[in-house]
């Protein structure tokens, strides 16, 4: 029994750590992108690299969600992620055979959001008690 707390442990550290590495990056790579959505709008050249600079935001919010999805561990990240990931690819599509998947596919994560919100039980969570209140028998 000591064995597995002490593996969760180690494992609960390692998410800790990987989560930690992902907001760092995730911070020095938003920074990047104000510096140069600020040269953009600075030189006129906005409209020129708006996919570009629409793809890395986007992909800093799917870095977001992993984050959440590590320490939350709910499939309701998952969908999240997806949905991103396929909206991030749809900028760069050029095909409509490409977009019409695309779109397809998110209305089809959106029902599975909606219908996991609908169906499944969620986990109802009591109320903490404080240090002073007296535990019923």
């Amino acid at each position: 029994m000591k064995l597995n707390k002490s593996v969760i442990s180690v494992f609960t550290i390692l998410e800790w750590a990987v989560v930690l590495l992902l907001l760092l990056t995730i911070l020095a790579t938003s920074r990047e992108v104000v510096v140069l959505l600020w040269d953009e709008v600075k030189e006129h050249n906005l409209l020129a690299h708006y996919k570009m600079i629409l793809s890395e935001i986007l992909l800093l919010a799917v870095g977001i969600e992993i984050a959440f999805l590590i320490i939350k561990k709910d499939i309701y990240f998952v969908i999240d992620i997806l949905i991103l990931a396929i909206a991030r690819k749809m900028i760069t599509y050029e095909q409509n055979i490409d977009m019409l998947i695309c779109v397809f596919s998110i209305c089809l994560l959106l029902t599975a959001k909606v219908l996991k919100k609908r169906f499944l039980p969620s986990e109802k969570k009591k109320p903490k008690e404080f240090f002073f209140q007296k535990k019923k028998p």
